[in-house]
């Protein structure tokens, strides 16, 4: 006998999803993650190759998209968020088509670590009367170590220390304008408890554990 147990959807509240995305707007986030370029090739096929069992694509155009924690980033930009990505790119032509598409979309790269060891990571995908045939990865998985990870933390730091400075000085400012009680009570946020050493054992801490 089959046992069958009815699945129920989960309920959302939709309410308090616009909130949230309403929320967004204005808010500066860090997207921290793996950037990598998407890439499309599109084509038909009429025949089979004669070396081998497999279709003979013939690529009609080109597109690429981005994928990773770009494509985050990119999600958060149109809600309304200041996006800031951290990661690792390799210092070629892949790289800087992904930096140039990620710019056009309005997200800041100016923490993204260039790696001239590490080739850019590359999903292309083969399609062929919209379907998919292959799909072939250029990336590097060995893990990110020595200087790189160092920049890539410092990254994260510098990021962190400068919002700090930014909100001590929306307070002072607050502070001289008269902002009377509310400006001298307000606290600030759990940023300003983070410091460079704390960032760096929470990530080393995360790195041994994965």
């Amino acid at each position: 006998m089959l046992a069958c147990r009815a699945v129920t959807a989960t309920r959302f509240d939709l309410e308090a999803l616009r909130a949230i995305v309403k929320g967004f707007a204005r808010r500066r986030l860090v997207v921290w993650g793996d950037l990598m370029l998407d890439r499309y090739l599109w084509g038909r096929v009429d025949r089979i190759s004669p070396e081998a069992p497999v279709p003979v694509v013939e690529i009609e155009r080109e597109s690429f998209s981005l994928g990773g924690a770009g494509n985050v980033a990119a999600n958060l930009r149109a809600l309304g968020a200041e996006a800031v990505l951290v990661g690792v790119l390799g210092r070629d032509e892949d790289g800087n088509r992904l930096l140039e598409a990620l710019s056009a979309r309005g997200i800041d790269v100016g923490r993204v670590v260039r790696d001239p060891d590490r080739p850019t990571t590359v999903k292309t995908r083969i399609i062929a009367h919209q379907q998919q045939v292959v799909r072939a990865d250029r990336e590097r998985r060995a893990e990110v170590d020595g200087r790189v990870a160092a920049d890539l933390v410092q990254a994260l730091v510098d990021e962190i220390e400068a919002r700090r400075r930014t909100h001590r000085e929306r307070l002072r400012q607050g502070r001289h304008h008269g902002a009377g009680d509310r400006g001298r009570a307000a606290k600030p946020r759990s940023v300003g408890d983070i410091t460079s050493a704390s960032i760096r054992r929470r990530v080393t801490s995360t790195s041994t554990a994965a």
